[in-house]
């Protein structure tokens, strides 16, 4: 049914993974598509009480595909507006979605993966991931809300510390930012996330769904706005030297020279 996730139901958990392993679970066009079906078919179904968003490998999810921009780049063309506006039709599906959402992450997030797990509703670490937000990486202002959330999440200076030099966020450091439910070896990771996930299917769905409907209005009411200065700034940002120079440093892995 897809090609770039899985999709499973299991005692009432809609397991969504991300299946792109050989390229660190890197998100394409079609990923973003794929994503936000499964999401809102699992926030449909009667049978799903909690779903679960994890990757295939030892990657979470690496973020946007580079080689993607490389090509985009070789094409003399700049990220399509209307592609930037679907990451945040991505989140949207989770913050507005009736189920809660466990973040599973099983090794690097970075870019739009962490936007994607800053969505989420749990985020349960296995205790050597690390979060990074990628974007200045690339010369890029960053997508998929990550500013916004990150921001909402965990302060404004500790928002622009991350994003502007993009320091990690390990499992420890998302403990003491009250980000994480909690952290897990690599050995035990499936129990703790299986633990969560039983919780949740034991309590009243419907509940937790206007709940969710609830924190949505209160904390993220200008998300699409600012998703929508996102795709411009990011359009346009991709049509400058310092993106080009940022892509091709990474292509030929050497330092770039801004």
């Amino acid at each position: 049914m897809f090609e770039t996730i899985n999709y499973k139901i299991e005692k009432n958990v809609a397991t969504i993974m991300l299946n792109r392993p050989d390229s660190g679970n890197s998100l394409v066009p079609e990923s973003f598509d794929e994503l936000i079906e499964a999401i809102k078919k699992a926030d449909k179904d009667e049978q799903v009480k909690v779903i679960v968003l994890t990757g295939a490998g030892k990657f979470f999810c690496t973020g946007g595909d580079i080689k993607t921009f490389g090509q985009l780049l070789l094409n003399e063309q700049p990220i399509p507006y209307e592609d930037v506006r679907k990451t945040g039709d991505l989140i949207g599906s989770i913050l507005k979605n009736s189920k809660p959402v466990i973040a599973a992450v099983n090794g690097k997030a970075a870019g739009a993966g962490l936007g994607l797990i800053m969505a989420c509703d749990f985020i349960i670490m296995e205790e050597s991931a690390e979060l990074y937000t990628a974007f200045i990486q690339m010369a890029f202002p960053g997508d998929t809300g990550l500013a916004y959330l990150l921001q909402q999440s965990i302060g404004v200076h500790r928002a622009k510390r991350h994003m502007m030099l993009n320091k990690p966020i390990n499992a420890s450091l998302g403990v003491e930012y009250g980000l994480v439910y909690d952290v897990a070896s690599s050995e035990n990771f499936n129990n703790v996330v299986n633990s969560l996930t039983s919780k949740l299917v034991k309590s009243p769905t419907i509940a937790i769904g206007r709940q969710k409907r609830l924190f949505e209005e209160m904390l993220y009411p200008k998300i699409n706005e600012t998703n929508k200065i996102e795709a411009e700034e990011m359009h346009n940002a991709s049509k400058h030297p310092e993106h080009y120079e940022a892509v091709q440093a990474y292509l030929e892995k050497r330092e770039p020279r801004f």
